[in-house]
């Protein structure tokens, strides 16, 4: 059997490239400044979490990261219902404060739950929240992942729903549907050479209420022997314009330009 690696989250880079940029009047300033902290906020939090879920695994509950490096904290308590035998409960629960890598905070549960191994079609991850924070950000609702026949290149692909809040200066909604495709590194051992390829839409309610609309108008690839995503274009629709982030052409670099109004932008992604 082929051994099924971590899934990682592959998206959430998009987040803070909409989150970096503001209107051009001083009113559309003050509300896009707070959108922006929240945003980026969400980033920060997706990602922390994202690693701990992500690399629960099918041949080992603990994996490492692709420089060998542990993701999950020693101060995190991991419960098992079974490894192998499904359905399968896997409960990640921090008390009332555990520090992860990067000097995150983390507290409360994480419920991931496990219809089948997610190399078998039709398997999904439903991943739930339990009084969950980041550095005091809390976070709530569900992220959904399937497990779809491979493409016609047979290629591994699953599809991905995610339905979240975070409570940070006002509350944020995050809504996006997506599908993933495992291009490369799915049957080697190593995760460093993985290379997905990204599709789908969404939307983002702001604290204030207004509704920004995020397509992949074109494919992303992320590319873990980059480490950034390396090309692809998001279309943001928001009620102050339409912007437009390219991540260029394939080569590997930390950058990615920002039309708005005729303008265009350079951002760092990290």
């Amino acid at each position: 059997m082929i051994r099924t690696k971590n899934l990682y989250q592959t998206f959430i880079i998009a987040i803070i490239s909409s989150a970096l940029l503001l209107g051009c009047k001083k009113e559309k300033n003050t509300d896009d400044t707070l959108a922006a902290s929240n945003e980026v906020s969400f980033m920060v939090a997706e990602k922390s979490f994202s690693d701990d879920i992500e690399h629960i695994t099918k041949s080992g509950l603990i994996d490492t990261n692709c420089s060998g490096e542990g993701f999950i904290a020693s101060c995190v308590t991991v419960t098992d219902s079974g490894e192998g035998v499904y359905p399968r409960t896997i409960v990640l629960d921090y008390g009332d404060g555990c520090e992860g890598p990067g000097g995150n905070i983390r507290s409360g549960t994480i419920l991931i739950s496990l219809t089948n191994d997610m190399s078998q079609v039709g398997a999904t991850r439903t991943v739930t929240f339990q009084d969950f924070a980041l550095n005091n950000k809390q976070l709530v609702g569900s992220r959904i992942t399937t497990r779809l026949e491979n493409t016609a290149n047979g290629e591994p692909q699953f599809a991905r729903s995610i339905d979240m809040t975070i409570s940070y200066i006002g509350t944020i909604e995050r809504h996006f549907t997506e599908n993933i495709v495992w291009t490369s590194g799915y049957d080697t051992e190593a995760c460093g050479d993985n290379v997905f390829t990204i599709t789908g839409s969404g939307y983002v309610i702001r604290p204030n209420g207004v509704v920004v609309n995020r397509t992949i108008s074109v494919p992303l690839v992320r590319d873990f022997i980059c480490g950034y995503t390396v090309s692809g274009v998001i279309t943001i629709d928001a009620p102050n314009g339409i912007r437009i982030i390219d991540f260029g052409n394939g080569t590997c670099d930390d950058e990615a330009t920002v039309l708005f109004n005729g303008n265009t932008t350079t951002i760092v992604l990290h």
